[in-house]
């Protein structure tokens, strides 16, 4: 029995260390090695004492809540109470997520807890699910924030009108230097639309841009009119180039990168 309460206690440090760890990261919140250590060391302790009290459900559950708050208190330094409250909320799901998953693993293939091996399967499987929920908890989160930036926009071109997505990107200052006309980045699909698959001529040129792979061309052309509906107004923009961007917006929610200049007409 001895054994199988250091394989416990082992599993439990490293699982802790790893929910923390991922919390912090989640949030961005400032810990540190030792510290996250030392506290998961203690929330080893705990979870090895637990059993050892008579509690019922309804009793156990708000003590172990409270133990999980100063947990993440003592993990972490927060400058404000909404960090520290979004920390702990982001620890409690993971544990809830992780545990379940683990727990439900070992069931399913009906494997021993008690066991050598098993110390390392645990962390193993608590690794990979504390990855992929991490990963798959930051994917909503920046889909969340991506979509609170995201207006419904219209692109008027020789009496061809396409309705589209368009994500207001601070970061996009893209200027044509001929002009001094702010470009609008759009998906190949948008161009195609406007252009009917490119079988209507449009006068454009090439200008050069900056990528994160180096200097590269992008194809422009001036529109019309750029209208961005901004909830029960609309905002129209008739100096405007669109951009054709070479690459797609890979499942991006959105079908155009609006220019840092109509922060004013959108929603963010």
């Amino acid at each position: 029995m001895a054994v199988y309460i250091e394989y416990v206690l082992l599993d439990n440090i490293i699982i802790d260390y790893l929910l923390l760890k991922y919390t912090f990261l989640l949030v961005r919140g400032e810990s540190g090695f030792w510290r996250l250590l030392l506290c998961s060391f203690l929330g080893a302790a705990f979870a090895a004492a637990m059993p050892l009290v008579d509690l019922p459900q309804y009793a156990a559950i708000p003590i172990k809540l409270f133990f999980s708050a100063i947990l993440v208190f003592a993990a972490g330094k927060f400058k404000t109470k909404k960090s520290y409250l979004i920390s702990f909320i982001a620890f409690n799901l993971y544990t809830f997520l992780l545990g379940g998953s683990v727990t439900g693993i070992f069931n399913l293939f009906h494997l021993p807890l008690d066991r050598e091996y098993s110390v390392g399967l645990v962390i193993l499987a608590a690794y990979i699910l504390i990855k992929l929920a991490h990963k798959g908890v930051t994917l909503l989160y920046r889909r969340k924030n991506i979509y609170a930036c995201v207006n419904d926009c219209e692109i008027e071109l020789n009496g061809r009108s396409v309705k589209a997505k368009g994500f207001l990107d601070t970061g996009n200052n893209l200027y044509d230097t001929e002009s001094n006309l702010p470009v609008v980045v759009c998906s190949r699909g948008i161009a195609f639309a406007l252009t009917d698959g490119f079988k209507i001529k449009i006068p454009g040129k090439y200008i050069s841009v900056s990528t994160a792979v180096g200097a590269d061309k992008m194809l422009v052309f001036k529109i019309d009119k750029l209208k961005i509906y901004n909830r029960d107004k609309v905002n129209i923009f008739d100096n405007v180039l669109l951009g054709v961007a070479r690459r797609a917006f890979a499942e991006s929610g959105y079908d155009l990168i609006l220019h840092s200049e109509f922060v004013g007409g959108c929603l963010c």
